[in-house]
């Protein structure tokens, strides 16, 4: 499992774990800083899991849209610059 710090809470100081990747903000949060992300007005924002399946399967779609030769800048490059 991925040993991240969280992008808004974590300092020199002390490290916290994120748990989370949020796709719409591009920050990995822990799950404390995740939850207005989860509850936004309107619209809750894409959160995923950085858990060792979703890595995995973030990885498997960005080489599929690689080796098609379809590939523009997506999201996933952005999820995937973060795992790897």
């Amino acid at each position: 499992m991925p040993t991240e710090p969280c992008e808004v809470c974590s300092t020199d100081e002390q490290f916290v774990r994120a748990t989370v990747f949020c796709v719409d903000c591009r920050q990995r949060l822990c799950d404390r800083c995740s939850l207005p992300h989860k509850r936004w007005k309107g619209r809750a924002h894409d959160v995923k899991p950085l858990d060792a399946e979703s890595v995995a399967a973030v990885k498997k779609d960005v080489q599929e849209l690689k080796l098609t030769g379809k590939h523009k800048f997506t999201i996933f490059d952005s999820f995937a610059g973060v795992l790897s």
